[in-house]
C-alpha cells in the first residue's frame, strides 16, 4: 500500500514487558480507515536497528503520513512537539550503548519539530492528552529526530508517547483497551488529515 499512514511502535524492553504501541502497530497494519490505508511495524529496541526497520517500511509503503508510538511514565497521552540531537547511554535490548551520552547526528540540527498537524491531540480519547517538548534521549527520541532528519518525502511525521501498560510491575499504567482507543484515535485523526491533504 502507498499514500497512507505508516504506524510504529516498539518491542518489549525494561519493565515493558508487554509494549503496547508494537502491539497496536502491528494489529493496525492491513487495515483501512475512511478509505486511507494503514501500514504498522513493530520496531526493534536497538540503537543499530529501529530506524533502519522504520526507512525501510516508509520506503516500501511510501506513506504521506508517519506517527510514531512509544511509552513513557507518564499518565497521559504525549504529542511530542521537538525531537532532540542527543540520546543518552543506555544499552537497548542487544546490550548495545553509547560509551557516552552525545548528539544523534555530530552536524545535525539542535532540535527539530513535529510536521504532524496540531489538532491531532484533539482526537485522543479516552485518556487526557497534552503537548511535550521532551521525547527523552533514549530510541523514542532517537527515532523521531531521525525520521524528521532523513525522511522528507513523508510529509506528516512525529512521535507520541503514551502510558505505560499496567501490570504488577508498571502499577501506575493503564489500561490495554485504553491505550488502543487512544492510538487509534490518534491514527483516525491522521488518516482523515490524509484523505483531505489528498482528496
Amino acid at each position: 500500500m502507498s499514500g497512507g499512514v505508516l504506524v510504529s511502535g516498539f518491542g518489549p524492553f525494561g519493565v515493558n514487558a508487554r509494549n503496547p504501541t508494537g502491539e497496536v502497530a502491528r494489529a493496525l497494519d492491513g487495515r483501512v480507515i475512511g478509505g486511507v490505508p494503514l501500514s504498522g511495524i513493530e520496531l526493534p529496541v536497538e540503537w543499530g536497528a529501529a530506524f533502519e526497520a522504520l526507512q525501510k517500511a516508509a520506503a516500501a509503503t511510501r506513506p504521506q503520513a508517519l506517527v510514531m508510538f512509544g511509552v513513557a511514565d507518564r499518565t497521559g497521552v504525549s504529542v511530542e512537539t521537538t525531537a532532540r540531537n542527543w540520546r543518552g547511554a543506555r544499552a537497548d535490548m542487544s546490550g548495545q550503548g553509547a560509551v557516552e551520552p552525545g548528539p544523534i547526528e555530530n552536524a545535525g540540527p539542535a532540535s527539530l519539530h513535529t510536521t504532524l498537524p496540531e489538532t491531532l491531540a484533539a482526537a485522543v480519547r479516552p485518556l487526557p492528552c497534552t503537548p511535550s517538548d521532551d521525547a527523552g534521549d533514549y530510541l523514542c527520541n532517537f527515532v523521531f529526530y531521525r525520521a524528521l532528519r532523513s525522511l522528507p518525502e513523508v510529509p506528516m511525521r512525529g512521535f507520541v508517547h503514551v502510558p505505560r501498560l499496567w501490570s504488577p510491575a508498571t502499577p501506575d499504567g493503564r489500561s490495554l483497551s485504553q491505550l488502543q482507543a487512544s492510538m487509534t484515535g490518534v491514527v483516525a485523526a491522521l488518516a482523515r488529515h490524509v484523505a483531505q491533504f489528498t482528496g
